[in-house]
């Protein structure tokens, strides 16, 4: 078996563990963190957006140290402070301590373990087939949604919320460290090996762009980066928003409380689907036309929220959505990789993410504040419509660069 498989079954095992932890796992420890120190569910939900803070905070440095290497150890660092951020926040006594080790830990595993190494490496290891692997070890995350929670929760229920977190850390830093020593390596070439498995080296062309730096001031200076940062802005920030206020909006638009979470199933299940479709397309299709594919299936979605639906309509419209954000993750590192080269992606990824971050973080917030402010979730769609605008005027800036001097 090539190598490069066992790299992508390692990170679907460290993206599964991360991302259960912290994205969905929440959702399990936030009732119980609530009820032991007496405070209500929406501070500790703050801890979200500050795990979030963190890790766009702590992204551009994580990537430039990905693309310097060695990958394996900034893994095997990575795993051990969370570990052991996850363990002291199990000991602490004071609610603002559990929360920051909390965000500071995920946001740790986040980088270190993710998308963003992640990326890295399936284009490192990958040439004809990056965009179906940058496809299939997406699908981590969504492995970790669907193992992870239920575990926790049987375990909080059995143990409480303490002893659940500090054991799962534990046995995550076991089980993750064990593949990262044996299969991570940064490059083919570090054992005599060609991408995809080949038998002959790459042609020299495609080695230009694959050997290419960028630095920091360089990217910042190419408008095409700043365009696309704009594009996944918009796109993760209506996303994320969705995902995280679409029972509430399906309520007001007359599903019962049970349809309307169910309605998160869909998308997650279409999202797996797009994950595939999406890193396949991206090895014969423009990248540019597949992005645009996806922002249009998101406004659609909005757009079909806005016009007050049927009840009935909410269940195929929630397929768009999941499509989008399948293709999202695959296609962020395809284009990169393709643009700024593979000795670039991590730096560039990591110098991205605070401007998508603080895009989700803003349409979170935003959403239920309109809410609150006038009845009604329809201004927010039409502020997500005129976003999508701006991700027009984005895409046409969007291009292949010319290297830097």
């Amino acid at each position: 078996m090539f190598h490069g498989w066992k790299i992508l079954a390692t990170m679907l095992l460290t993206q599964a563990c991360s991302a259960g932890m912290f994205v969905y796992g929440f959702g399990v420890i936030q009732v119980p963190i609530a009820e032991e120190f007496g405070v209500s569910r929406s501070a500790v939900s703050l801890t979200v957006s500050g795990g979030m803070l963190c890790g766009a905070i702590l992204a551009p440095g994580m990537g430039r140290a990905i693309d310097r290497g060695p990958i394996r150890r900034v893994m095997l660092v990575c795993a051990a402070l969370m570990a052991l951020g996850y363990v002291s926040m199990s000991l602490a006594q004071s609610l603002p301590l559990v929360l920051v080790l909390y965000a500071l830990s995920s946001a740790v595993a986040i980088q270190g373990l993710g998308n963003l190494v992640a990326s890295k490496l399936m284009g490192s290891w990958f040439d004809r087939y990056r965009g179906r692997t940058l496809g299939g070890v997406a699908l981590g995350t969504s492995i970790g949604g669907l193992l992870l929670p239920p575990m926790l929760a049987e375990g909080v229920t059995r143990f409480g919320w303490r002893a659940t977190m500090a054991v799962a850390a534990s046995t995550i830093f076991v089980l993750v460290c064990v593949p990262i020593l044996s299969t991570i390596r940064d490059h083919p070439r570090d054992l005599g090996l060609h991408p995809d498995g080949a038998q002959d080296a790459p042609s020299v062309g495609s080695l230009g762009r694959e050997t290419l730096v960028w630095s920091t001031a360089a990217l910042l200076r190419e408008p095409g980066f700043l365009s696309l940062a704009i594009v996944l802005g918009v796109m993760m920030a209506t996303t994320g928003s969705l995902i995280a206020h679409l029972p509430p909006i399906a309520m007001e638009l007359g599903l019962a409380p049970t349809p309307a979470a169910a309605l998160l199933s869909i998308l997650s299940v279409a999202a797996i689907v797009g994950k595939l479709v999406f890193g396949f397309a991206a090895e014969r299709v423009d990248k540019r036309l597949l992005l645009l594919l996806a922002s249009a299936l998101l406004a659609g979605f909005v757009s079909l929220l806005a016009s007050e639906p049927p009840p009935a309509w909410l269940a195929a419209g929630a397929v768009l959505p999941g499509l989008a954000l399948g293709g999202i993750l695959p296609l962020w590192g395809a284009i990169l990789g393709d643009y700024y080269g593979n000795e670039s992606m991590a730096g560039a990824m990591g110098l991205m993410m605070p401007v998508t971050v603080a895009a989700q973080i803003a349409a979170m917030q935003l959403v239920p504040w309109v809410y609150d402010q006038y009845g009604s979730y329809t201004p927010a769609f039409r502020i997500m419509l005129f976003a999508f605008v701006l991700v027009l005027l984005a895409m046409t800036r969007l291009r292949r660069p010319v290297a830097p001097a």
